[in-house]
């Protein structure tokens, strides 16, 4: 195995919310707009989730009122509970496919990443993008430099050349998430900065919590009742 120190060096490259992501024409927004409405009878075989600990987990707790970073392992278990009760209403558990099911009209509402959302919404405008009312997450991608690498010096030039103000902005154009750099908004265009899924007013993140480190035993924790949960959604939420 091998073992990667990380130093505490890091940055902040891009960010977003974790929310729900729908169509517009099937759904109205205040359908949509709390986790807890996921599990509503009319949204028998429309949901699609993301095959991932955090963000699954994180949701039903979320959604029972507790923080997504949770350590309790009761709370963990009634979680993966609550999960499985969403069982009817659960489409399939994926990954990058979501936004083809959902911009197809396959799926009418998913969990996902705010990028995903926007760029659902750029091939079809119907669908839109709303940050739960009961919670939500905010989360930032960062370059860490380990303790033992071979060239610190070209690291760091490498982090400066991402953080240069007009490079940021050219890679979050790109990428189509949104920048942490203040200084690099100057030089994103208006419709880019204005774009509310990408840019949410602080009013919307009343209720997001900020992913935060677990201890290894917790890390199993979810894990272990992700899977458990997916088993259950397959067999009907037993």
């Amino acid at each position: 195995m091998l073992l990667i120190q990380i130093t505490a060096t890091h940055s902040l490259i891009f960010g977003g919310t974790t929310g729900i992501m729908y169509n517009a024409k099937v759904f109205s927004k205040d359908e949509v707009d709390t986790w807890a409405k996921l599990w509503a009878p009319k949204m028998k075989d429309q949901v699609m989730l993301i095959d991932a600990p955090r963000e699954s987990i994180g949701m039903g707790l979320q959604a029972l009122g507790y923080s997504e970073n949770d350590h309790d392992s009761a709370h963990i278990q009634a979680a993966r509970q609550k999960l499985a009760a969403l069982a009817p209403n659960v489409k399939a558990v994926l990954n990058d496919e979501i936004r083809a099911y959902v911009t197809s009209g396959e799926a009418n509402v998913a969990v996902a990443y705010s990028g995903v959302a926007d760029y659902a919404h750029a091939l079809n405008p119907d669908i839109d993008y709303v940050i739960p009312k009961d919670g939500g997450s905010v989360w930032t991608d960062n370059i860490s430099i380990p303790k033992n690498a071979q060239n610190k010096a070209g690291a760091y030039a490498f982090i400066n050349f991402l953080l240069d103000p007009k490079n940021a902005a050219q890679n979050a154009e790109f990428v189509a998430y949104s920048s942490p750099n203040l200084a690099a908004k100057k030089y994103l265009s208006k419709e880019i900065t204005s774009d509310k899924i990408l840019y949410p007013q602080r009013s919307e993140l009343a209720k997001v919590e900020h992913y935060e480190n677990l201890t290894d035993k917790t890390v199993r924790d979810y894990s272990n009742n992700w899977l458990e949960a997916k088993m259950a959604m397959a067999n009907g939420g037993k």
